[in-house]
């Protein structure tokens, strides 16, 4: 019987009609029966349209093979890992056919036995927020790998002068070399002791480099070197960090006396100080009669190694060390210097020395 109209059967029902044999047979054929008839694919609106959007058959039956060389990933060759999720990669996505939902969050391993979740091991959190199927096997897949800290200072001497205090620079930088992994903590530090330190940036989304440690100077007491630490954590748990040291060097002193300075005050008094150490060049070396050149550095920096005249003359045995001398500087710390004194007086008009 062909299929009649819903229009029509409609008629056949009208009240005070009576429905035919034919018409009644019309009604039960134009309608499906439960346990005789079949639903064909083309008896669904768009069925076949969506259908064919959807992965084959052999893409499938591909796809379980490829799993199952990821099945355990502490017995597979790493060859065969990346083989199998390339294969995935080629059949999930736009060119596929399949669009693999994404994480809506992170998860926790729950595997008993010593099992892994690729790379994961029981009560670890798996990153998955975010990322889809693919994107995390590829990440379960390699080794995590340590991120960079990148640390370095403006200076790595600060002058020891109590009056003038100084910024210093740090500039910092970091890169997170893990597939997929993202920065959880920047921490940056200072110490002056390397034991005990103080944080100037702890946060998971730092500021703009540098960090401007403003107004340092070493005190008349606490001339440590002043260090800084930078600390950089990812999310695969690893954490790295970089350390850079400064340190204070003190003034030297070069001048002109028939006598040696008696205490501190006496060598400051010599003036033609510098903020340096004993390694300095001062021009215009010249002592009048019956004067001596004394050079007057910090003891701690060691003798003098070399003394050279005009660039190229050198003439450390035109001067005799003659002691150190120790006393409290004019910031009240006590500081102990090294003393040089030229063998003869007025033995220099005009020459350039450079002190080493």
């Amino acid at each position: 019987m062909p299929i009649t109209a819903r229009n029509i059967l409609k008629q056949y029902l009208e009240t005070g009609k009576k429905p035919t044999q034919a018409q009644f047979a019309n009604l039960i054929d134009t309608f499906f029966h439960k346990s005789e008839d079949t639903v064909t694919i083309a008896n669904v609106a768009n069925l076949a349209t969506v259908l064919a959007s959807k992965a084959s058959t052999t893409q499938v039956t591909t796809i379980l093979s490829a799993l199952g060389a990821l099945e355990d990933l502490q017995t597979s060759e790493k060859s065969s890992i990346v083989a199998a999720i390339n294969e995935l990669k080629s059949l999930i996505g736009a060119g596929g056919g399949l669009n693999p939902d994404v994480f809506e969050s992170n998860f926790t391993v729950s595997l008993s036995g010593g099992k892994f979740f690729f790379k994961w091991g029981n009560g670890q959190v798996v990153p998955a927020a975010g990322k889809s199927a693919v994107e995390l096997m590829l990440i379960g897949a390699q080794e995590a790998i340590a991120p960079t800290a990148n640390l370095s200072l403006s200076s790595s001497s600060i002058t020891y002068n109590k009056k003038t205090d100084v910024d210093l620079n740090v500039n910092y930088s970091y890169a997170i070399n893990s597939l997929g992994a993202t920065l959880v903590n920047l921490k940056l530090e200072r110490s002056r002791d390397g034991l005990a330190w103080t944080e100037l940036i702890n946060t998971a989304t730092p500021p703009a480099s540098p960090f401007v440690d403003a107004n340092i100077n070493g005190g008349a007491v606490n001339n440590a070197p002043i260090y800084y630490r930078l600390t950089i954590e990812d999310s695969e748990g690893l954490i790295v960090n970089n350390t850079k040291q400064a340190n204070f060097v003190y003034r030297s002193f070069l001048g002109y006396a028939s006598s040696a300075p008696a205490d501190v005050a006496a060598i400051v008094a010599l003036g033609n100080s510098a903020l340096s150490g004993k390694a300095r060049t001062v021009s215009n070396v010249t002592a009048g009669a019956g004067q001596y050149t004394w050079f007057v550095y910090r003891a701690s920096d060691g003798d003098l190694s070399g003394v050279v005249m005009d660039g190229s003359a050198p003439i450390l045995g035109a001067f005799t060390k003659v002691g150190d001398l120790t006393g409290a500087d004019e910031f009240g710390g006590a500081v102990t210097y090294r003393i040089y004194r030229s063998n003869a007086t007025q033995a220099f008009i005009n020459n350039t020395l450079a002190f080493s």
